[in-house]
């Protein structure tokens, strides 16, 4: 699979929403129970694609990219360099805390 150091590989985000609820209780408090959607868009030279000195096809790259968690959905297309891949992504998270009370005047 594509090496996560590959320097040429470029990253970007679109289309990102999150959803969920965070509440603050009395006691300071707080859970938040969220769930971000966003479309990763990834551009993976061939030299970022070779696995055990095979470079692996778009197809492949895609195949691999699913069968990881939080991935939703993977689809590269060959270009003149590589690879371009849009990549569905789910996280769900869930965290609770404390918070600090603000002093007087902030």
């Amino acid at each position: 699979m594509a090496d996560a150091s590959c320097p040429t590989a470029t990253f970007s985000i679109t289309n990102v929403s999150l959803t969920g609820a965070i509440v603050y209780n009395a006691d300071l408090t707080y859970s938040a129970d969220t769930t971000t959607i966003a479309t990763e868009n990834i551009t993976l030279p061939a030299s970022c694609i070779v696995q055990q000195g095979v470079t692996l096809t778009c197809d492949q790259v895609s195949q691999q990219l699913s069968a990881t968690q939080g991935i939703t959905s993977a689809r590269c297309s060959t270009t003149a360099t590589g690879c371009s891949c849009a990549v569905g992504v789910t996280v769900a998270a869930a965290v609770e805390g404390t918070t600090r009370r603000a002093r007087a005047g902030c």
